[in-house]
């Protein structure tokens, strides 16, 4: 099974570490209905992996009863879609250019008093004692694409993580945290340099250390290469 590989990988010795690709790509096969299985043991794996790699206070889920509603808690939800490769080289040519993984939600910041999600208790307070922010993102991720094209699920995710970073950065800048909002910019517009520029560098580099530290050069190893080529 899937889950059962990649978990073993995942707690293994930290000399070895993930060893995604190879694993990921015999693994996501057969019927409709037994890709879905393995697409939901895989997103599971996946946010066990963010949260090992990510700040204590940021939250990577995919079940909608996992969000948090605490303060400063960054909220990133990951959806995984079964788009087959061939489906998504028609809607590239109908509809233009689809990353196979993406931040597709912009960081939203929210009073805890004005979010419907949080349960009432809990705006009560924040009404009465003072609030409380916290922010919702999302990434998105077709494990099928991304197979078909021979990259690691896993990195895939590590780089979005690295964008996520540099939006969370100049949302302290603004101090969302106390304004409770944060205005819809592009991150390279604010930084005066590419996407991918110095800032996702420096972020990058702090999450390839990470993955290193806890499964070995092993598991990192393409997230360094990536770092190598921009």
């Amino acid at each position: 099974m899937l889950s059962a590989m990649h978990e073993a990988a995942l707690h293994r010795n930290p000399t070895t570490g993930p060893k995604s690709r190879c694993q990921f790509s015999k693994n996501l096969v057969g019927d409709k209905s037994e890709i879905l299985m393995n697409l939901e043991e895989l997103s599971k794996i996946l946010c066990d992996y963010a949260n090992k790699v990510t700040p204590p206070n940021w939250n990577i889920y995919t079940d909608p009863s996992e969000h948090k509603c605490s303060q400063r808690a960054l909220n990133i939800h990951l959806l995984l879609m079964d788009t087959t490769p061939s489906e998504w080289q028609t809607r590239q040519r109908e509809t233009g250019l689809i990353i196979p993984a993406a931040m597709t939600r912009a960081q939203k910041y929210i009073r805890t008093s004005e979010a419907n999600r949080c349960n009432t208790e809990m705006r009560d307070d924040g009404r009465t004692n003072g609030d409380g922010v916290f922010a919702d993102t999302e990434i998105s991720m077709l494990p099928l694409v991304l197979q078909g094209e021979n990259q690691d699920p896993f990195a895939a995710l590590v780089h979005e993580l690295a964008h996520v970073a540099v939006n969370r950065l100049l949302a302290r800048r603004y101090r969302a945290f106390k304004r409770g909002h944060i205005p819809t910019v592009n991150s390279a517009v604010m930084l005066e340099e590419d996407m991918h520029g110095p800032t996702y560098q420096k972020a990058l580099r702090r999450f390839a250390s990470r993955v290193e530290a806890k499964w070995g050069q092993e598991a990192a190893e393409t997230i360094w290469q990536e770092l190598e080529n921009i």
